[in-house]
C-alpha cells in the first residue's frame, strides 16, 4: 500500500512538474512571438551627393522611382554646390507623389 502511495506521489511530483514547464514554456514562447515591428520592412533613406550630374540625374531618378521595395523610402539629394542647371529636370521628381525626394544644398 506505502510503494502504491509513493508511486502517485512521484507521478503527481512529475505531472506538477511538467506542467509548470510547459506553462513556463509557453509564457515564454509567445513573449518572443509577439509582433515586433520586425515583421515589415523598415524605411530606407537613399542618399545621393551630387555635383554637376545634371545629365545623370534624371535617369538615376528614374531608376529609382521605378523600384518595388515593399516598404517605405526616401530620396534625399545632396548638391554640393552644382553650377551646372540641375534644378529643371528633377523639378518633377521634387513634386513626385510616389517617393519622397528632398533636396539639400550644402
Amino acid at each position: 500500500m506505502q510503494a502504491v502511495i509513493f508511486t502517485l506521489f512521484l507521478l503527481s511530483a512529475v505531472f506538477f512538474i511538467l506542467m509548470v514547464y510547459v506553462s513556463l514554456m509557453t509564457l515564454f514562447h509567445s513573449e518572443k512571438s509577439a509582433p515586433s515591428g520586425l515583421d515589415r520592412p523598415a524605411g530606407i533613406s537613399i542618399v545621393i551627393p551630387f555635383r554637376n550630374e545634371s545629365p545623370r540625374l534624371t535617369g538615376l531618378l528614374e531608376s529609382l522611382m521605378k523600384q518595388d521595395y515593399p516598404g517605405p523610402y526616401e530620396i534625399i539629394l545632396v548638391d554640393d554646390g552644382s553650377t551646372d542647371d540641375f534644378l529643371r529636370p528633377i523639378e518633377p521628381f521634387l513634386r513626385s507623389q510616389h517617393c519622397p525626394v528632398k533636396l539639400v544644398r550644402s
